[in-house]
This record gives structure tokens, sequence and C-alpha cells, in this order.
């Protein structure tokens, strides 16, 4: 994987975190590893529970193509753990931590209340920010829209790009997005959080048609218990009526687990209004 860090040298970090007087610090925690039960993952929560991190994120591996792990290793055949066991997984994660004061307040990651990533969650929200750098990317908000400025990648080309930027007085060729694009990012990225999106933008750009076209795509989302929608003037959450005021999210675990589907859903169905 390229880390070559001892468990050792974990607590060690920490021990010196604890040293300096630092109480607010995040660990990183992979399932789906090699070898990986069940067993040795509840062990590894267990161990996260006792240090007791004030954040926490939790990623299943991706093995990616044409890097020296996926020269030895292929998603779903041993010693990699099936994909119903990381699953599994996700759910224990989801349980244990949930019992210990962790809010599972993004689909990969937990905090105690209060410690919340404020940077990420920028990003989950679908806010403004700026990106300095290459490859960097801002997010800006102008009086004619939004606009996504994506910086190279390479020293070289970030050099051509950054002349330019200044011959242009500050200005780009980037395009603004469109309202319709702007929705769908939000989607993609609001899903992921627990308190999910507001409907008002996907109405005020789609219309009634819209939220019509959406409801009938998440309807069996909503029978699995994948999708709550909660309607402002309902003490219910658990109907089906998608309205400009109500608010959509995923269950936890269930619906994060599927959030891939949903999300493909949700855009297909926005898609064939803009198509209409």
């Amino acid at each position: 994987s390229g880390r070559f860090h001892r468990r050792g040298h974990i607590f060690h970090a920490i021990e010196l975190l604890h040293q300096a007087g630092i109480g607010n610090f995040s660990l990183d925690l992979m399932s789906g590893l090699p070898h990986q039960t069940l067993n040795s993952w509840q062990a590894s929560l267990e161990q996260v529970v006792a240090i007791q991190p004030s954040h926490l994120s939790q990623y299943d591996l991706i093995v990616e193509p044409q890097t020296a792990f996926s020269r030895y290793f292929t998603l779903g055949e041993s010693p990699l753990p099936t994909e119903s066991q990381t699953a599994e997984m996700y759910r224990m994660a989801a349980n244990i931590l949930g019992q210990h004061g962790y809010s599972h307040y993004e689909i990969c990651n937990y905090a105690k209340a209060g410690y919340e990533a404020q940077h990420n969650l920028t990003y989950w929200r679908n806010q403004p920010c700026y990106g300095f750098g290459m490859g960097a990317t801002s997010y800006l908000w102008h009086d004619t829209g939004y606009q996504r400025i994506d910086r190279p990648r390479t020293q070289a080309t970030y050099q051509q790009w950054v002349a330019q930027f200044i011959a242009q007085g500050g200005q780009t060729q980037d395009a603004l997005l469109s309202p319709a694009e702007r929705v769908a990012e939000g989607i993609m990225v609001g899903l992921r959080l627990q308190a999910g999106i507001s409907l008002a933008e996907v109405h005020q750009v789609h219309g009634e048609r819209g939220l019509a076209q959406l409801e009938r795509a998440i309807a069996p989302h909503i029978d699995n218990q994948w999708v709550v929608v909660e309607n402002a003037l309902s003490a219910n959450s658990n109907v089906k009526k998608l309205e400009p005021t109500s608010r959509l999210r995923l269950s936890d675990p269930e619906g994060f687990l599927m959030s891939n589907v949903v999300i493909v859903d949700s855009f297909n169905a926005l898609e064939a209004d803009d198509c209409a």
C-alpha cells in the first residue's frame, strides 16, 4: 500500500500528542484490508474507542489499477474480505462508534459533538472555497453564477497557467456551472452528510415536474429504507411525498452503503426532466 508505519508507531504518535497536551486529533481507519476479519476489525474499533480521538475517518480499501498493490490483490478475492464482509464491517463501525458517542455525520466520517471537520464540510455543503497551488480547485460565486476553476497538476503547466492568469487580469476561461449542474453536485456531495439535503433548490431549478420525477425514482429506495424523507409539516418521517420544503437523507448504515445507487437514480431522474 506504500504505508510503512507499524502498529506501534501509531500508539507512540498518540502518546506524543498527549504529552504535548493535544487532545483534538483525528485517526484514519481502513477496512477491507488483506487478511482482515470481522473479529480483527471489531478489535480495531474497540482500540479506537479506547484511544478516544475527537474525529475518525473510516475508509474501505480501493484497489487502484496499475498500482503495485493491484498486482498482488483483487477486490473480492482472498486474502481480501468479500464485499458482504466489508459491508458488515461498515455496519459494525456505525454500531460500535455510535454506542460510544460518535456521530456518523458523513458517509466516511465520525466525530464527537462539535468536532466535525469544518474544512471538509465546506465541500460537502457545496459552498464556495478557494484553492491554491498545483492541482487545486476553487469553487467561486460570481454575480452571474458559480464557477469551478481547476489548476494544472504539473509544475511546468501550472507556471504557464499562472502567467496566463496574471495576463488576463485574474480571469479564467472556465465556464460557469449551469443551475442544473449545481443541483446535481449538491445532491452528490450533500447526500454524503447525515443531515442530507434540502429540496428547495431542486424545486427552484426543476419545478414541480422535477420533484415528481425524483419522487418516482427514489420511491423504491424509500421502501427499502435507504432514503428518509422529512417534510416540514409532517411529524411522520416515513413519507414518500416530496415537497419544496422537504429534506432528503440517507439512512445509516444501509442508505450510506447504497449511496451510489440512490445518487445515480436521482441524477437520471433530473436529467430526464431536463430532456423532457
